[in-house]
């Protein structure tokens, strides 16, 4: 895919995009290990797991979805999700929550702003996902930074 699509090129070539290639293999790793744990329901690969997730969340904290992929993937696995699965699912969410929770503190402490109104939220999504359809069909003028309001 990257060899003919350029839009995506930098998480493979720049340095300063290696954070989605760690995240993406720790989170499939992650997967990966709990259908095995699915399988036998031992402890080693519930904490490799785990752990996984957790170094996916260290890399990229998009990496926040996986506990509720993992329901996912239980439910079609089982067809049904039962009480008894919930506790083993109760870390991953703990984890997630407290390097959320870190993720969210650091970007207080460099004055990110968040406050934007429901419309402008609006406004910036459907901008995005028009600017990347844009670019996925017509990959021209690409950049790693783009000016305010143009990314």
């Amino acid at each position: 895919m990257f060899a003919v699509h350029p839009l995506h090129v930098e998480s493979v070539t720049w340095v300063i995009a290696r954070k989605e290639l760690l995240s993406a293999l720790f989170y499939l790793a992650a997967v990966m290990t709990w259908l095995r744990f699915l399988e036998a329901e031992r402890r080693l690969p519930y904490l490799a797991a785990l752990a996984l997730f957790a170094a996916a969340m260290l890399c990229k904290s998009i990496a926040v979805t996986l506990p509720a992929a993992l329901l996912v993937l239980l439910w079609w696995k089982k067809g049904h999700i039962a009480g008894k699965d919930l506790p083993p699912m109760l870390p991953f969410f703990l984890v997630e929550l407290v390097l959320a929770g870190i993720d969210l503190l650091s970007y207080q402490r460099v004055n990110l702003s968040f406050d934007y109104t429901a419309v402008e939220r609006v406004l910036i999504v459907t901008h995005s996902l028009r600017f990347d359809a844009v670019k996925r069909l017509w990959p021209t003028d690409l950049t790693l930074m783009y000016p305010e309001g143009q990314g």
